[in-house]
């Protein structure tokens, strides 16, 4: 196997003989380019191997975990090491036999846990996004994974420090358990030699612009930005309704240091569902045309989109999907915000949205009151939701924007 450069701040990684091992801090540190890393030298080992990638949802680990891996195999040119299966996602090493596959936490139809049955010969867990599993479903992996062939166990979590509430600040962090667990925690400092120099001043305006949120982002300490929240009410389902009043699709445009969002909007007897399709950085005009055509969105659905980009707008447009500015005015935010507030929102497998939710917050003044502003951040989904959600119930004529009332 060629040379890995193995960052100086994860070294105990590779040489800590515990079962639970958190890499945690701010944004931009490496956490999943070192994870995934090292997941290849334990596939070269002639030790027995088999890892899990997890994440809440299945479909999820395509273009995170999964992908980090085979972006290194790629790079190091060590393909012919290796026979991997992209639709299952399945990496094995063709001298050792030791393999990776794939798991989510949750099966796409409801609650259950069922894709994690089966894991007993496992020696390895890695769980991406860690924050947005819960407690319970840790638990029943964590119990299902017992020694093999006498081999090491651990179980690799790599996340933000966003969610304060989430279990593994309580269980691993706020309690002491030198015994078993290692935590690492690193921030984009630790892997400034890496990170493009437009990147690095998205960070670092944002300690100057931001202190407060800069806490949890940047430094990833705990409770960072968090003050009021803007949204409180909504929950995470796993399905979308089948028989709805009305959709649509909201549509915010990114590129380099903002990603494109988009999201899919139905109203269904009284609440607002909303699934996350598009979350990505540097799509181009025919990027996004494709990618919708691949989520199924036809060309008479209706998408609303920033009326401040009216030249994507355009060429989205001559491309057959029939899209739309949303109109803006004074307060249009606000007012898009009140009308979102109006539903109980249910998030569909959405976890970037979900970060964004749990993380846009009020502006507070000088004397520490919170103002009726949301603060520039954590809103790319979710501007591309009340885009949608302005649309959709601000319009008195809606026949436009519904498609087949009941069954799609």
């Amino acid at each position: 196997m060629k040379q890995l450069n193995v960052n100086s701040a994860y070294v105990d990684l590779y040489r800590a003989k515990k079962r639970y091992k958190h890499l945690f801090g701010g944004r931009g540190a490496g956490r999943s380019f070192e994870v995934a890393q090292y997941a290849i030298t334990k596939l070269y080992s002639p030790e027995y191997f088999r890892g899990i990638l997890a994440r809440q949802h299945f479909a999820d680990i395509r273009g995170s975990s999964f992908q980090q891996i085979i972006d290194i195999i790629e790079e190091k040119e060590l393909q012919s090491d290796f026979h991997i299966l992209e639709n299952t996602m399945q990496i094995t090493h063709l001298k050792t036999g030791n393999r990776i596959f794939a798991k989510g936490f949750r099966a796409a139809s409801g609650n259950s846990t069922a894709k994690m049955k089966s894991i007993t010969e496992a020696t390895f867990v890695w769980i991406e996004e860690a924050d947005e599993v819960n407690k319970d479903d840790f638990d029943k992996l964590d119990k299902s994974l017992r020694s093999v062939k006498g081999a090491e166990l651990e179980i690799i979590f790599t996340y933000n420090t966003d969610n304060e509430d989430c279990f593994l600040k309580s269980e691993f962090h706020d309690k002491v358990r030198p015994e078993d667990t290692l935590l690492i925690h690193a921030t984009y400092k630790d892997n400034f030699k890496n990170l493009h120099p437009d990147y690095i001043r998205v960070l670092e305006r944002m300690i100057k612009d931001d202190p407060e949120a800069a806490r949890s982002d940047v430094f990833g300490f705990w409770g960072g930005g968090k003050r009021g929240k803007v949204f409180e009410n909504w929950q995470s389902v796993d399905v979308m309704p089948e028989n709805f009043k009305m959709e649509c699709y909201g549509l915010d445009f990114g590129f380099t240091n903002d990603p494109t969002a988009l999201v899919h909007i139905r109203l269904s007897e009284g609440a607002i569902y909303i699934q996350e399709l598009i979350y990505d950085y540097g799509l181009t005009n025919p990027e996004i045309c494709k990618r919708m055509t691949e989520a199924g969105i036809k060309r008479n659905d209706t998408i609303y989109a920033d009326s401040a980009e009216p030249k994507s707008i355009k060429e989205i447009l001559t491309s057959g999907f029939n899209i739309q500015s949303t109109i803006k005015g004074p307060d249009s935010i606000i007012q898009g915000i009140q009308k979102i507030k109006q539903y109980p929102v249910f998030l569909v497998r959405s976890p970037n949205i979900q970060k964004e939710i749990k993380n846009y917050i009020w502006q507070i003044d000088k004397q520490g009151k919170t103002i009726n502003k949301p603060v520039d951040r954590f809103n790319h989904a979710l501007d591309a939701i009340r885009y949608g959600v302005t649309g959709l119930v601000g319009k008195k004529t809606k026949e436009s924007i519904i498609t087949t009332p009941g069954k799609r």
